[in-house]
């Protein structure tokens, strides 16, 4: 790797958040965070410890929202079939 490649993971590392910030963040428990990560939706900078970029961050907010609002749909055409 050479010396840029290492300078942005550096600074990426250092701006990196944790599993349970990027719970915090996402305002949903720490397990949705693994599961997200265990299904390939989430990509961390690294896996020991479990740490996100903010890049991610983003991109994980966008998706567990996109998430919700599919299930908030489901359940509201669900109460339409009564």
């Amino acid at each position: 790797m050479n010396l840029k490649a290492r300078l942005r993971t550096a600074i990426a590392k250092r701006n990196a958040l944790t599993v349970d910030q990027m719970a915090q963040l996402l305002g949903c428990p720490k397990q949705v965070v693994l599961n997200l990560v265990e299904l390939g939706r989430l990509t961390p900078l690294s896996t020991n410890p479990l740490v996100f970029s903010q890049e991610e961050a983003q991109r994980g907010k966008k998706e567990y929202d996109r998430r919700q609002e599919a299930l908030t749909e489901i359940i509201h055409l669900g109460e339409g079939l009564e």
